[in-house]
């Protein structure tokens, strides 16, 4: 998976939330602390993302702390190379 596609895919999991409009989307945009998203959303953002590529990120632990859509696309890209 290269970045573009890992972009991709976690504005499609936040379109899925219904948490962004299919509008720009700044890669930097810190989707906690900009009220995108809350710490539920957050969560359910990982389990949508999961659900999208078919199988647990890895990447992605209680640790995680880089909410935005750049963390996020860099940890599935990390996941998939390490897969």
């Amino acid at each position: 998976m290269n970045r573009i596609e890992a972009i991709s895919l976690v504005i499609q999991a936040l379109e899925s939330l219904g948490a962004h409009d299919g509008g720009e989307l700044d890669e930097n945009i810190d989707l906690i602390g900009d009220g995108i998203v809350d710490s539920l959303d957050s969560m359910m953002l990982i389990f949508e993302l999961e659900k999208i590529v078919g199988r647990r990120i890895s990447t992605i632990d209680k640790d995680f702390s880089d909410f935005t859509v750049s963390g996020l696309a860099t940890a599935l890209t990390n996941d998939a190379a390490s897969s």
